[in-house]
């Protein structure tokens, strides 16, 4: 059996960001599973801020359980950080779909 060679690992570079409003940082009662999702669906999310994907797929990419993705949502929705609407596939035994649209943040 082969050992794996310790020494330096190769470094890793980030590029990109996510931008978080300030309020929902400062909200009450928001987790860092809500900002950690939140995060997930703006980076996901394509020039017009909008992003059709289930929920199973956040939750993948979060580590997390489907519920906590369910919870996350409506309460960002709630507060008024996402809206989102029902997208029904063709295939009536597919899940149903959201399209998150996320409200705009700028820099200033």
């Amino acid at each position: 059996m082969t050992q794996p060679k310790s020494g330096p690992r190769e470094p890793v570079y980030v590029d990109e960001y996510v931008l978080i409003p300030v309020a929902l940082l400062r909200a009450k009662k928001v987790s860092p599973n809500d900002l950690l999702i939140y995060a997930t669906i703006r980076d996901l999310s394509g020039d017009d801020h909008s992003l059709t994907i289930p929920q199973r797929d956040i939750a993948a990419r979060c580590d997390c359980c489907v519920t906590t993705v369910r919870s996350s949502i409506n309460k960002l929705e709630k507060l008024g950080f996402i809206a989102r609407k029902k997208k029904y596939p063709g295939d009536c035994n597919q899940t149903t779909l959201y399209v998150y649209d996320l409200k705009d943040v700028t820099l200033e």
